[in-house]
């Protein structure tokens, strides 16, 4: 059975926003969330995803071409057919079992600067439906509407669940946000300058630290402002969409965001990043019969340096989450 059986929901959704990694050491409850999850990682990698303001405002209308319709082959195979057909520089990879998670937000920072109002491409970040499908036909969006569905907004998210007859839980309740990372910085660099510490004293004082802040962004799952999701991990947002849909269903990630690494992730987990992007087939684990189509591997992407191009993460702000 492929992933587009005739009985078998697929969503497509595309994230177009700022990202970090946050997170390898996935718990029980994480992994199950990933399950029949697919996900192309355009940035081909840890590493951030480079895009000029041309392409990110055009990107959603040229993929609706592509899945707004009746399909004539399975999601996997179009996904592995334009792995195939795009530059080994553009190309991303696809991950059929995902084994980390991260933070999605609006802002290229915790808060929002002078740089982000005057960013054009502010009107463009979202998490967006592109698509459901039963089997191959098109279920949604129903070819006379325009709405695009933007998981981001509170009001979307209930329109959704008012199509398949569920509710929106309630994220009002969930909502925290991650405590200013200035703060954290602040004391690295009282412990630096402090001089009656040793340098081993320092080293442990700053790992100390680093792990308060880091303990805060794994437990943090969204932030919730005026109506709108500002942050959110991507395995809340999976949950969330998940149980909207409040059936069995399969989902398509196509992840258009940043794709590097926190600053803050603990070395001791850095390491399990090495198989963190392998598919199943190249991990030696049968394949999920949900997944379906043809064992082929993705191309991974590698950067294109002459091409001056927009980058998610903007140079002047060399601060990570």
């Amino acid at each position: 059975m492929d992933n587009n059986a005739d009985d078998t929901l697929i969503l497509t959704i595309v994230i177009i926003m700022h990202s970090r990694v946050t997170n390898f050491n996935l718990n029980s409850r994480q992994y199950d969330i990933f399950n029949n999850v697919r996900l192309l990682c355009k940035s081909g990698g840890f590493d951030d995803y480079s895009t000029s303001v041309i392409d990110e405002f055009l990107l959603f209308s040229s993929l609706q071409k592509v899945f707004t319709k009746d399909l004539d082959m399975s999601t996997y195979d179009i996904l592995q057919e334009h792995l195939q057909q795009q530059p080994q520089d553009k190309a991303g990879i696809l991950v059929d079992n995902i084994r980390y998670d991260k933070l999605l937000s609006v802002t290229d920072g915790q808060t929002e600067t002078f740089w982000d109002y005057i960013d054009p491409t502010r009107y463009v970040q979202g998490v967006y439906l592109l698509s459901i499908h039963k089997g191959k036909k098109l279920i949604y969006p129903p070819r006379e509407d325009k709405k695009n569905i933007n998981f981001l907004k509170l009001s979307d998210l209930h329109i959704l669940a008012n199509l398949f007859k569920t509710k929106v839980p309630n994220i009002e309740e969930e909502s925290t946000v991650i405590p200013d990372k200035t703060i954290f910085i602040k004391e690295e660099d009282d412990v630096k300058n402090n001089n009656s510490l040793t340098e081993e004293k320092k080293e442990e004082e700053i790992k100390n630290i680093r792990q308060t802040f880091y303990n805060h962004l794994y437990n943090f799952e969204l932030t919730l402002k005026e109506g709108n999701i500002k942050i959110i991990k991507l395995s809340k947002l999976i949950e969330l969409i998940k149980i909207i849909i409040g059936e069995n269903c399969f989902i398509n990630v196509l992840d258009y965001s940043c794709n590097s690494l926190s600053n803050y992730i603990p070395d001791e987990q850095k390491k399990l990043k090495e198989n963190a992007l392998y598919n199943d087939v190249e991990m030696g684990i049968k394949r999920n019969p949900l997944l379906g189509g043809k064992n082929k591997k993705g191309k991974r992407k590698t950067k294109n340096k002459s091409k001056r191009k927009k980058r998610k993460r903007r140079k002047r702000r060399t601060r990570k989450k």
